[in-house]
């Protein structure tokens, strides 16, 4: 998982940037209410997707801090004056992605670190994008933001396939019969998780059938002095 903790470390960094170089919000403000932007759009969600015949209670509690988290906001915008507040929404919402999953999910997989990356990096660029890219330091900003990307892309589309070749070079220790037979049985036996890595799965788990019982490479004749 070396790559995505690699790519989160990076993205962790781009907003450390991004909070000092350009929005210029004190760290004591930050550490209040960096996230409340985050917090809000939860909890508005939350409210939403309430079934009806919840407890009136209930909804007045989620309400109220929905309403502080929204206070809570207007009081990191009024940190950065000069700033578009859908700037400082943004970077709001990014943070919050990154803080909520690194206080919450222990394990750190690296399915949900991906996923996180994927979604604090688009709320950095949206709010890079926002910014005027008259001045270079934001031009530099945004081909960072295009590597990084472009590094989260090349994770997530070669981290499945290979998942699933492992996946199936274990299971096809247990079954027998030619390749081909093995392939398709598998195929029809994928995890959901797996479930979408290939449009031909029962070809990709062949091809690496076969390369599995490649026989090694033969050495290379020696020849004497």
């Amino acid at each position: 998982m070396s790559i995505e903790l690699d790519l989160a470390n990076e993205m962790i960094r781009e907003l450390n940037s991004f909070m000092d170089e350009v929005l210029g919000i004190p760290n004591d403000v930050f550490i209040e209410v960096g996230i409340s932007a985050y917090q809000a759009a939860m909890l508005e969600h939350g409210i939403a997707r309430l079934e009806q015949g919840t407890d009136p209670a209930e909804i007045e509690k989620l309400e109220n801090h929905r309403k502080k988290a929204e206070l809570d906001f207007q009081m990191l915008c009024d940190a950065a004056p000069d700033m578009p507040e859908d700037v400082i929404r943004s970077i709001s919402l990014a943070y919050g992605f990154m803080t909520i999953y690194l206080a919450n999910d222990k394990e750190h997989s690296s399915e949900s670190l991906l996923r996180t990356v994927v979604q604090t990096s688009k709320f950095l660029g949206i709010a890079i994008g926002l910014i005027s890219g008259s001045e270079k330091s934001h031009d530099a900003k945004r081909k960072d933001m295009l590597s990084i990307a472009g590094k989260i892309g090349a994770a997530a589309k070669h981290r499945k396939p290979s998942e699933l070749k492992k996946w199936a070079l274990s299971q096809a220790e247990r079954l027998r019969g030619a390749d081909a037979v093995v392939a398709r049985r598998l195929a029809a036996m994928l995890p959901n998780e797996l479930a979408d890595v290939s449009k031909n799965p029962e070809r990709l788990i062949y091809d690496a059938l076969r390369e599995a019982r490649k026989p090694p490479d033969r050495l290379p004749p020696v020849t004497g002095d």
